[in-house]
């Protein structure tokens, strides 16, 4: 297993959260988020970007109107930051939700992800 490859039960277990959390989002917007939040976690701390890149995106999909939502951002960055420098559909799907997620006062650093 090279460095870059989660172990089978991260990988596993962060899978399951993420199935839990799309279900979950359908009906219940706050219990949705605290399943992608869970999975985020597990994801963080075993060593799976790719999985915990669709946790933010998941967790980050769902906000208030016209609130900066702080844990999002948070939860977006450390994403962007544990994910591969290389293109894909993730990290493109992180870096837009990011660049939407800022404050209007944060033009520049929106700007700063393209």
């Amino acid at each position: 297993m090279d460095a870059m490859t989660p172990p089978p039960r991260v990988a596993l277990r962060c899978r399951a959260l993420l199935g839990r959390a799309r279900s979950l989002e359908r009906v219940d917007i706050t219990a949705g988020r605290e399943a992608y939040r869970r999975a985020a976690e597990v994801a963080s701390t075993g060593g799976d970007p790719t999985a915990l890149g669709l946790a933010a995106v998941g967790f980050a999909s769902w906000t208030q109107y016209g609130e900066v939502d702080s844990e999002a951002i948070s939860v977006l960055g450390a994403a962007l930051a544990a994910l591969p420098r290389e293109h894909s559909d993730v990290r493109a799907q992180v870096l837009c939700l990011l660049a939407a997620r800022l404050d209007a006062g944060e033009q520049d650093r929106r700007e700063a992800l393209w």
